[in-house]
């Protein structure tokens, strides 16, 4: 089975890196451009790891996080 990751950032060319490499080393990637795509995306689709930016507008990394874990 592959683990899935969710990789949530706002910066489109970072996101893409971190998705590529992810996908590279053989891990299915799902990716969200900021926190609240990203609380959906997490609850959709249950990935195993979840990689967060804490500096983002509107919702921050930390809040994201805080949400997921409630």
């Amino acid at each position: 089975m592959t683990e899935k990751v969710l990789v949530v950032d706002d910066d489109p060319s970072l996101l893409e890196l971190v998705e590529y490499n992810l996908k590279t080393n053989g891990y299915q990637t799902l990716t969200a451009s900021d926190g609240q795509a990203g609380i959906r995306t997490f609850f959709s689709d249950r990935p195993d790891l979840v990689i967060l930016d804490v500096a983002m507008p509107k919702m921050d990394g930390y809040q994201v996080c805080q949400r997921i874990r409630e």
